[in-house]
C-alpha cells in the first residue's frame, strides 16, 4: 500500500485522530499585509481579563479531551493509569496464600529439577519453565522445596515469591499491550480504554496471573504476537522501512515464545499467518520463531544433563546420541491523508488569521429578499458538525457504493471540478443570480438538496498547474464558480443576528485576488473509515477468538477452565472494540452535547458495572480463608452464585 492509499479511507472523524499533521499557521499574503500597514488604527483598550472557567465546565473539557485523545498528555495518562492499576491487582496479596497452588506443585518442581539440572520429561515445551526457573534463580531459589502436593507451605523457602512475583508482572502487562492493540487497530482512545478495563479487572485473568503457572507467560506471549502482527498491519504501507523490519522482527520473536511456551501458542501462529512480503514473512515468521524454538530446547537439554531420576524405560525412550549427554546415563562417557481525494470529507478553513470555517445549517435566507427554501451557508468560528462537507465528483460515480466512493482513490486536484456537499443537511453549495445580503457587490451564496449547475466549482490551487493536487493544510486553494466565474469567498460582512445568527457572510466575489478567497483544507477523512476500521478489528479479534476457542472442541483430553482464557482476552478486546465505536457513533444520532453526555453516562455506568463485578468476585482472585469442609447453603457468598455449580 502506498502513502497516498492513505487518503482513500483518510482519518476517521476529528475525534479520534489517527495521525497528526503538523499545523502550519500560514502568513497572510503580501496584499492582505500592505493593506492593513497603509491603514492608521486607533490602540484598542486592553481586552478584559478572561474568566475563569467553572470546576464543572474543566472536567467536561477534560471529560472530552479524554474522549477524543486530542492530546498526548490525555493518552499517556490513560496508558499509565491502567498500567498502574495492573500492577497493583496482580502484586496484591501475592503471598496469599503462603503455600504450594494447584499446579504449582508441577511447575514448582520442575524449576527444582532445571536447578538441579535433572533431566525430565514434559508435555509442554520448555520456554515457559525456562522462563519460571529464571524467575526463581534471579530471586535467589535454590530448588530444594519439593513442592509435593498442593498445600504444601512455603515456610523456610527463600525465593518462591519472585517467581510468583515474575507471573504477576507477566501478567500485568498484558492490560498495556490490550490498550495498544485496540489502540493500534481503531485509534479510538475510549475502546481502548474499555479493553484495558476488561482485562485490568477480569478476576480469572487476575488469578491465573498470580501463581507459578505457565499461563501468565503464555498469555502475555500471544497478546504480544497479536499486538505484533497489528503493528505489522498499520507498517505494511512502508516496506523493508525501520519499523517495518522492526515490527516483523518484534512478531517473529513472540511467535517463537509463545510456541515454545504451551503448543497452544500455535494457534496465534495462524492468526499472523496472513501476511504479505514472502521472503520476510519466511524469515521472520518462521525462520525466526523455529531458531527461538530450538534454543529454547538447546538451553533446556544443556542444563538438563543428568538422567539420575530417569528410570530404565525412561532412559530408553531415547536415542543413544542422546542418552550419551546425559551424566548418570548408561551411556554416558562412551512493526490524516496528505492529499484529499473524492468522497473525502473535509473542513474549508479560510486562509487568512482568524480565519472562519465554511459552514452551513438547517436555516433559510429570509424569503422575501432571495426567494424561498435558500439555505444559509455562512462562516462559523468554532468547529462543529456543520463545518463538514463531502468532496464529491461534478457527476455521480456510477463505482458510488454505500454512499462512498469505491474502487481506487482519485484525488482532487488543480483544475478539477467538484461539488460541495453537507451530509448534516443533505444540500450542495450552490452560486446564483441573487445579490448577497449584505455585500451588495457579491453573488449569493446558500445551500440546495437538487443538482443544478450552480453547484459546479472549480478547483485553484495558488501556484499550482495541472496534476498538481490538494494537499491538507499546505494548498491554497480557491473554489470558483463555473457557472457565474466567481470565487468563494469572506466577505468579512456579518450577517443580521435576526435570522443570521451573528456568523460571518460567505458569498462569491467577482475579484479573484482577494486574498480572502483562499481556502485551505484543515481537516481531511473518510466518514468511512472509522465502520471499516471497526469492521476489521472485529474480524481479527473474531478470528484469533475463535482460533483460540474452537480447536478445544476438537481435542480429546480433559479441559479446564485457563484453558480458555486466552480466548477470554481477543473476547475482551473485541466487546471493547464493538462497545467504544457503538458510543462514538452517538454523534451521528444525537446532538453534539447530548451525544458527549450519553458517552460520559455510557462509559461511566460500564466501568462502574465492571468495578462493582471486581468488587464481588474479587476475593476468589486474592483468597479469602474458610472453615470447614464447603457446604453450598451456609456459604458467605452464595447469594452471588451465578449457578449452583458454582463453589462458592
Amino acid at each position: 500500500m502506498s502513502e497516498s492509499d492513505d487518503s482513500t479511507t483518510g482519518h476517521p472523524l476529528p475525534e479520534e485522530d489517527v495521525e497528526t499533521l503538523t499545523v502550519t499557521h500560514l502568513p497572510p499574503s503580501s496584499s492582505s499585509s500592505s493593506s492593513s500597514s497603509s491603514t492608521t488604527t486607533t490602540p484598542s483598550p486592553p481586552p478584559p481579563p478572561a474568566a475563569t472557567p467553572s470546576l464543572p465546565k474543566r472536567l467536561l473539557a477534560a471529560l472530552d479531551s479524554l474522549r477524543e485523545g486530542e492530546s498526548d498528555g490525555a493518552w499517556w495518562c490513560v496508558w499509565w493509569m491502567f498500567v498502574v492499576a495492573a500492577v497493583v491487582s496482580r502484586l496484591h496479596y501475592i503471598t496469599v496464600p503462603y503455600k504450594v497452588v494447584w499446579d504449582e506443585a508441577h511447575f514448582g518442581k520442575m524449576v527444582g529439577w532445571y536447578m538441579n539440572r535433572t533431566f525430565f520429561m514434559d508435555v509442554h515445551p520448555a520456554g515457559g519453565k525456562l522462563l519460571l526457573t529464571l524467575f526463581g534463580y534471579l530471586g535467589g531459589y535454590n530448588g530444594t522445596h519439593s513442592f509435593v502436593a498442593p498445600n504444601t507451605p512455603y515456610d523456610g523457602y527463600h525465593g518462591i515469591m519472585p517467581m510468583r512475583v515474575g507471573c504477576a508482572i507477566l501478567g500485568a502487562g498484558m492490560v498495556p499491550l490490550g490498550f495498544h492493540t485496540v489502540w493500534t487497530l481503531t485509534r479510538s482512545l475510549p475502546a481502548s480504554t474499555f479493553a484495558a478495563a476488561l482485562i485490568t479487572f477480569e478476576v480469572g485473568t487476575i488469578t491465573l496471573s498470580k501463581f507459578i503457572l505457565l499461563d501468565p507467560p503464555l498469555f502475555f506471549f500471544i497478546m504480544a504476537s497479536f499486538h505484533g502482527l497489528c503493528l505489522m498491519h498499520s507498517v505494511a504501507d512502508r516496506p523493508f522501512s525501520r519499523a517495518w523490519w522492526g515490527s516483523y522482527l518484534y512478531t517473529g520473536t513472540m511467535l517463537g515464545c509463545v510456541i515454545s511456551v504451551k503448543f497452544v501458542g500455535l494457534f496465534v501462529v495462524l492468526v499472523v499467518s496472513v501476511v504479505q512480503h514472502f521472503l520476510a514473512r519466511f524469515v521472520c515468521l518462521i525462520i525466526l520463531p523455529a531458531c527461538i524454538y530450538i534454543t529454547v530446547f538447546f538451553i533446556h537439554d544443556t542444563l538438563l544433563d543428568s538422567a539420575v531420576n530417569l528410570f530404565a524405560v525412561e532412559e530408553a525412550h531415547f536415542s543413544p546420541g542422546f542418552q550419551m549427554t546425559l551424566r548418570n546415563s548408561s551411556l554416558n562417557n562412551i512493526t490524516q491523508p496528505s492529499e484529499v481525494a473524492y468522497g473525502n470529507v473535509v473542513t474549508l478553513r479560510n486562509d487568512n488569521l482568524a480565519g472562519i470555517y465554511l459552514h452551513s445549517h438547517n436555516f433559510t435566507y429570509p424569503q422575501i429578499r432571495v426567494g424561498k427554501n435558500k439555505q444559509q451557508v455562512t462562516g462559523f468560528r468554532a468547529k462543529d458538525v456543520n463545518n463538514y462537507f463531502k468532496v464529491l465528483l461534478p457527476e455521480e460515480d456510477p463505482e458510488m457504493e454505500n454512499g462512498y466512493y469505491a474502487g481506487m482513490p482519485e484525488f482532487l486536484g488543480h483544475g478539477d471540478w467538484v461539488r460541495l456537499y453537507h451530509p448534516t443537511t443533505k444540500t450542495l453549495i450552490s452560486c446564483g443570480k441573487n445579490k448577497s445580503l449584505v455585500t451588495k457587490k457579491h453573488q449569493l451564496v446558500y445551500a440546495k438538496p437538487y443538482v443544478t449547475p450552480w453547484q459546479l466549482w472549480a478547483v485553484h490551487v495558488e501556484g499550482g498547474k495541472p496534476g498538481d493536487v490538494v494537499r491538507t493544510l499546505d494548498s491554497k486553494v480557491k473554489f470558483l464558480c463555473v457557472a457565474h466565474q466567481c470565487a468563494l469567498t469572506w466577505s468579512r460582512g456579518t450577517l443580521p443576528m435576526r435570522w443570521g445568527g451573528g456568523q460571518a457572510e460567505v458569498t462569491c466575489s467577482n475579484n479573484l485576488q482577494d486574498p480572502y478567497t483562499n481556502w485551505m483544507v484543515e481537516q481531511n477523512f473518510n466518514p468511512y473509515q472509522r465502520k471499516e476500521r471497526m469492521i476489521f478489528a472485529v474480524k481479527w479479534l473474531l478470528l484469533a477468538y475463535s482460533l483460540h476457542y474452537l480447536p478445544f472442541y476438537t481435542m480429546d483430553r480433559i479441559l479446564y477452565y485457563h484453558h480458555y482464557f486466552p480466548a477470554l482476552q481477543f473476547s475482551s478486546m473485541l466487546t471493547a472494540v464493538v462497545f467504544g465505536y457503538a458510543l462514538e457513533c452517538l454523534d451521528t444520532w444525537l446532538p453534539r452535547v447530548k451525544a458527549n453526555v450519553a458517552f460520559h453516562w455510557a462509559s461511566g455506568v460500564f466501568l462502574g458495572i465492571l468495578a462493582y463485578s471486581f468488587h464481588l468476585y474479587c476475593y476468589v482472585g486474592y483468597g479469602h480463608p474458610t472453615d470447614g469442609e464447603f457446604n453450598p447453603d451456609n456459604s458467605t457468598f452464595k447469594d452471588i452464585r451465578f449457578f449452583d455449580e458454582w463453589e462458592i
